[in-house]
């Protein structure tokens, strides 16, 4: 998540795509992601945003750990489940679908 454009349509695209489903948690698997822009993160951000509810979850999984550290350092996901961050993030798919946060 590099160049700017396609950061936009991604962000768009998920935005556009929430506000047409009824959801309790979207999960973004980062696995072929080893990079995200401020605009990305701006993206992602905008996507929590257009989550009406506030127990709806985003949560990312299969972070490298680069990201993961880099998501840390802007507060956007914390290893301590009291810390109010905008995300969530677990290790697999499988944990990400079934986890339960509350």
């Amino acid at each position: 998540m590099r160049d700017t454009d396609v950061c936009y349509s991604i962000r768009d695209e998920m935005t556009d795509y929430v506000q047409q489903i009824e959801h309790r948690r979207v999960v973004i698997d980062m696995q072929k992601v080893n990079f995200v822009s401020s605009t990305g993160i701006l993206a992602f951000l905008n996507l929590r945003r257009a989550l009406s509810e506030t127990d709806e979850k985003v949560i990312f999984c299969n972070l490298s750990s680069a990201l993961a550290g880099m998501f840390k350092i802007c507060k956007l996901i914390s290893e301590n489940p009291d810390d109010p961050t905008p995300f969530s993030s677990v290790d697999t798919l499988e944990s990400a679908l079934t986890a339960s946060f509350s």
